[in-house]
């Protein structure tokens, strides 16, 4: 494996006990700092220290500052990320004004407040900052590549499928014209005719453009929502070239057809790792893996006692939850 190095030019303890420490004499008591004093009590600094690093919150505070220096370092910001920040937010704030009229800046701030954003500028610092966290994992998948793939098939059961989707007025009660349009799709998928024309003839909604492509379904994905409950696990369940049952939901009736599980046609629909890739989402542990393949250099020994074991409980827990153990 190769190990891309960095030094920490810093102690993580340093920056949170003497960030604010002024040049004077710092007092003591049994050789130890005290930050601050109550009537016969005295706050030790490393009494804090102690206290911060055996939480949870305390030991994430120090991962993720190892992790920014290591995103800061090797995927800096790019006039790429700053323009697709802009875009996005441009997008945002029109969407609101669209909807809202005048009162859209309260609305957008509202929804900023809601989130935990003050401002429009912080949220798309925000989002400069995930599109390089975005690049820090798009590094460790093309270096991987293979064995990411292989971990995302096992896991995740991915397909590509199509749907057929027409809308109707009431999907529990349809009308002779709307059985007579399901009754002509069944005839035709029974013939043997292709699906994708089908689908281009007959869908409602937008997936007629691509010919009732969804591109690649897998175990995350949510069919349920728009097409009724059940719709992901109906296709996750099919084998390839077969096609469901009728799903009703609301005024939407679907059908859908496994196109393919072949591992070959699922890395041709993957291989591209852009920011909607399903590899970048599937494995919420896969930020550890990417940290492991890092040399780091700690200042003391607290602090790289303390990130190793997050890191490594992290994967354990992973694994747990696999059923690797």
């Amino acid at each position: 494996m190769n190990f891309k190095k960095i030094t920490l030019p810093f102690l993580v303890s340093g920056i949170i006990l003497t960030g604010c420490q002024s040049s004077g004499s710092i007092p003591k008591v049994d050789n130890q700092d005290v930050v601050a004093s109550l009537t016969d009590y005295n706050i030790l600094a490393d009494d804090i220290f102690n206290n911060i690093k055996n939480t949870t919150n305390g030991k994430n505070a120090y991962y993720a500052v190892v992790i920014k220096a290591i995103v800061d370092k090797y995927f800096p910001i790019t006039d790429d990320m700053k323009n697709d920040a802009k875009i996005t937010r441009e997008s945002i704030e029109s969407s609101y004004e669209s909807s809202y009229g005048e009162s859209a800046e309260d609305y957008l701030n509202q929804a900023l407040a809601y989130y935990g954003y003050e401002s429009m500028d912080e949220y798309e610092e925000s989002l400069i900052s995930q599109y390089q966290y975005i690049a820090f994992l798009q590094s460790y998948i093309d270096s991987n590549f293979d064995a990411v793939l292989a971990d995302y098939i096992s896991v995740t059961n991915p397909r590509t499928a199509s749907v057929i989707s027409v809308t109707v007025e009431n999907a529990d009660s349809l009308t002779d014209d709307e059985k007579a349009i399901i009754d002509a799709i069944d005839a035709k998928i029974a013939a043997g005719d292709d699906f994708a024309t089908i689908a281009a003839e007959y869908s409602s909604d937008s997936t007629a453009s691509a010919s009732g492509s969804l591109g690649v379904v897998d175990s995350n994905s949510d069919l349920d929502t728009t097409y009724g409950d059940g719709a992901t696990d109906e296709v996750l369940g099919l084998k390839a070239g077969a096609t469901s049952s009728w799903l009703a939901n609301s005024t939407v009736v679907s059908i859908f057809k496994c196109d393919s599980t072949d591992s070959e046609t699922i890395r041709t629909e993957v291989q591209d790792l852009g920011i909607d890739s399903p590899l970048l989402t599937y494995d919420s542990y896969m930020e550890y893996l990417a940290f492991n393949t890092y040399e780091i250099t700690y200042k003391d020994d607290d602090t790289k006692s303390i990130i190793q074991e997050l890191v490594a409980d992290a994967l354990e827990t992973r694994a747990q939850e696999r059923g690797d153990n």
